[in-house]
This record gives structure tokens, sequence and C-alpha cells, in this order.
């Protein structure tokens, strides 16, 4: 790959529209998100800041990082301004190519002063605090696009487009052979050439793409590409990591690693008494005989068909379950950037309810913590960390690969079995960085011992591990898996399934995931 400084001349020659073109129509941001000062096309990597609604400290701790040709690219909640005159003057001082906000702007008078291009949804007055919450570094979920520090971006008066940094040398290539293509186009349309005559991107002349309704209702549309000359697999909507990583390669992978033929069950047991989380957040569970067979109520007169039913109610929050994206809003919003209202009614969520979630089968990894560190379990609110995670994958001789199923064992079921009371009221868990870290491996579903997937009571709950992977991200949760028979058999590596049931609009699923090895 060139120096940055090359790359950066290559995409300062093209256009946002030709790099998305080349992205198989992806990666560009939200339309709201417009040029509000500058010209001509900038371009430089991202560095990322996710600040707390109402605070911009996560932009102030980015300008601590940033350098020269880079672009800010930061995202912030509410009707608030996240940047303005004062960090205008200083992304200058320190030499930004643009600068990006997925939320508001202020200043524009003393903006349009600066040499530094300005996107963002709009302007408002209204200046975030300095002090406050944020992150910097961290990947940003900002419509259909992932935005992560390091990836390029690349930005006109069309908007922003992202472009990862793994796939940048050939979505410059085909972004410079597109651009190519329609300048010879432009060319020979004016030149009094019919449009319909000319080849798109693909070679396909535009009249051959002209469809009756019956012929799109039953013939691929080969033109909506990922690649060129590709069928399209681009999402209407933006679609949870957890599905999205977990494809054709990662299921044949973790269905050819069984060897002994041995299945774990990793569920618990859903029964009347059951523990449960606080009843006022998660009601209880009761399974209750609705019919009644006749041989028992006349044993002598025994039919020879009967049968009996019940009716089961309870959270499928309780017991071992699957979280859906659905489950957590942050500020007013659910995952893929929807306000939390305009997405639900008297039968649940219309988005990202656990109905939209399918079947998971690939590979598992089981990160043993207490066996790490040598003691029979976890003690409550404690963090796992980075150093852990990757302490623990070192010991065990294994890696998160992409589309991974990482089942984390604290060792707090004891408490399970033994005080439920006990088990939710606090726990071990999962860090947000540790997560993060586990997500940038490639990691699609997130499984862990405890029912909060992380410390509990939370440290801040503000910055949880919930919001970073349900809400902006779309990776899944599993909780309240029992794993201490998978760890005593040392199975670090294994088949994961796991089917969630499809309760249109509902927030969870009770699961009976196995691991098989």
């Amino acid at each position: 790959m060139e120096d940055p400084a090359a790359i950066r001349d290559r995409l300062l020659r093209l256009s946002s529209s030709g790099a998305t073109d080349a992205r198989g129509k992806r990666g560009a941001l939200p339309g709201a998100i417009r040029r509000l000062h500058g010209a001509g096309t900038v371009a430089g990597q991202a560095i990322t800041a996710r600040c707390a609604e109402g605070a911009v400290s996560a932009v102030l701790a980015a300008f601590e990082q940033a350098t020269a040709g880079q672009v800010l690219v930061a995202q912030g909640s509410g009707e608030w301004a996240y940047f303005g005159e004062l960090t205008g003057a200083e992304a200058v001082r320190i030499g930004l190519a643009a600068v990006v906000v997925d939320g508001y702007v202020r200043d524009l008078e003393r903006l349009s002063t600066l040499e530094l291009p300005v996107f963002a949804r709009g302007s408002t007055p209204q200046g975030a605090r300095p002090t406050g919450p944020g992150e910097v570094g961290v990947p940003l979920r900002i419509g259909d696009a992932e935005v992560r520090t390091g990836d390029w971006i690349v930005a006109d008066a069309d908007g922003v487009v992202v472009i990862p940094r793994e796939d940048l040398e050939g979505v410059i290539s085909r972004t410079e052979a597109i651009s190519a293509t329609e300048a010879a186009c432009w060319d020979r349309v004016l030149g009094g050439a019919s449009l319909l005559d000319q080849p798109y991107q693909d070679g396909t002349i535009l009249r051959d793409a002209i469809r009756t309704p019956e012929q799109a209702a039953t013939a691929p549309d080969e033109l909506a590409t990922d690649e060129p000359g590709g069928a399209s697999t681009m999402p209407a909507a933006p679609v949870p990591e957890g599905t999205a990583r977990i494809g054709t390669e990662e299921l044949l992978a973790g269905l050819a690693l069984p060897s002994q033929g041995r299945v774990f069950d990793l569920g618990t047991e859903l029964a009347t008494g059951m523990p449960v989380g606080p009843i006022e957040a998660f009601g209880g569970f009761r399974i209750t005989p609705y019919r009644t067979p006749k041989c028992i109520a006349d044993p002598d007169n025994a039919p020879g068909f009967d049968f009996s039913m019940d009716l089961i109610q309870g959270s499928p929050h309780i017991g071992t379950h699957f979280d859906a994206p659905a489950h957590i809003q942050s500020f007013g919003k659910v995952f893929g950037g929807h306000r939390a209202a305009d997405v639900y009614d008297d039968f649940g969520w219309r988005e990202n309810g656990i109905h939209t979630v399918p079947p998971v089968v690939t590979r598992g990894v089981l990160l043993d913590i207490p066996a790490l560190l040598g003691v029979p379990r976890l003690p409550d609110l404690f963090e796992i960390t980075v150093d852990h995670v990757r302490r623990s994958l070192e010991r065990e001789q294994v890696e998160v690969r992409r589309g991974d199923a990482v089942l984390v064992r604290t060792g707090k079921m004891a408490d399970y079995h033994g005080d439920g009371e006990t088990y939710f009221a606090a726990g071990p868990g999962v860090g947000v960085e540790a997560a993060l870290w586990l997500f940038e491996q490639g990691m699609a579903v997130l499984g862990s011992d405890t029912s909060a997937t992380e410390p509990y009571p939370f440290p801040d709950p503000d910055n949880t591990v919930h919001r970073a992977m349900l809400v902006e991200r779309g990776v899944f949760l599993a909780e309240i898996l029992r794993l201490d028979e998978l760890g005593g058999a040392s199975a670090y590596e294994f088949l994961f399934v796991c089917l969630p049931l499809k309760f249109r609009g509902g927030t969870g699923s009770w699961v009976r995931p196995v691991a098989i090895v």
C-alpha cells in the first residue's frame, strides 16, 4: 500500500459518489450529514469521537491524539452543537483535513472564515458542555455505515463516504475505473449519443436495464452489486453485525469443528419458582395447566385419545436467553439510529425485534477467566479487561475470528443454583473496552454466565456493554449460560448453535444453546 500522502492524492481526484459505487452502494453516511462549509473533495483517515449527549469532551480528547491530515468524525445525540468556532480553530492548528459531525455544529459565521471543510446534520446555537463522558478511537455506527479510526473518508458536495482501511486499494482502483468510464460516457452523451446506449459500470447497456414490473418481479437485479459483476447483498436497512458477520464461510468453519460428538447443554431449566431478577423489571415465570386430560379426572374411563395443554407466562430475559437489539435504548434511540418512539407500538418493536434474529450456527470460543486467574469464581463487580481477554486466549491457544460467538465464564452460576436473589443483585462481567476489542477481532455474539454480561450494577449507565453492542453495533448478547461444564472439560473451541424463537416485536427469547465438540 502507498504512503498516506499518495493515497490522499489519489482520493482527492475522485468523488464520494464514485467511492460508494465502488463499495457496492455502501459506505455513505446519511444524506442529512451535508457540507456546511468548504469546497471540492476532501480525504483523510478518520479519528473518531463518541460524545455523551450534551458533552463535547470526547472531541477535546480527540484533539490530543489527532494528527495533520486526519478527518475528525464525531457523533453526538440531541439538540446540541458538538463543534464550533473554538474547536474549529484548534482543528486548523492541528491541520485536520475536515470535520464530520453526526449531530449539530454552531458558529457557522466564524467557521466559514477557516480553511476547514465542515460536514454536519445542521446547526444549533446550543453548545455542548466541555465536561462529561465520551470515547475516542471507538467504532461509530452512523446510519448503515461503520466508521473506525484509521478508515479513510472521502467527502464532497454530495456527502461523506467511509472506505474500510483493509479494502482501500481495491476500492480506490474500482473508483478510478468507474470515474474513467463515466467521464467517457459524459463526453459521448454531450456529443450527441443517447445515454440509453451507453454501458453501466459493469458493462450492461442501460437500455437493456429497463424492465416491466413483471420482469422486475421475476428477475434478479444484476446492476445492484457489492462488487462489479456480482449479485447484491446490500440490506434495505442496517443489518446487525451479529447477522452480517456469520456468512457461509464462518458457518462451514464452525460445522467442521466437532470431532468427539459431545454435546454440552448451555441452557437453564425454565420452571415455576425459578430464579428471576427484580420483579418490577422482569416479572416472574409460571407454567399454568390450561386443559387437564380426561384420564386424570376419570382414570377408569380414559379415552383412546387425550391431551393436556398449558399456558406459559414470563419475561424472555429470565433463564438462558438471547437479547435482541431492541432490548436496549440509549438517549431515545435503538440500533440503526431509529428513534424509539417511531418504531414502537402496542405490539412491540417494529424494528430490531427478536423475530429479526436468525438462527445462530457458528464457531464458538470459551474464555474461562477464573481458570486464568486461578480462582473458582470472579467477585461481584470485577471487570474483565482487554489484558484478561488476551491472556486467556493465549493460555487456551485459541483466537477470535470473524463471526465467532465468544462465551465468557465468570463462575457466577454458582449463585444461580444456590441463591438466586444474590445472582441477580450484582455480578462481574466484561468491560466496555474488552467488549470493543473482541468486536474489533470479529466477534458476532457475546455470551456470559451472568445476567448482565458486564459488571453490575453498572459503573456508568451511559457507557455500557449493552449500549456498545446492542444499540451501536447490533452484536447479540446471550446471558445466563451454563458454562461450568464446558470450562471443566477445557473445551475452548466448538460449534455453537443457538436458535432464538421468533417472537414478533419481542426484546429477547428463551434459548437452549449447545456447544458441540
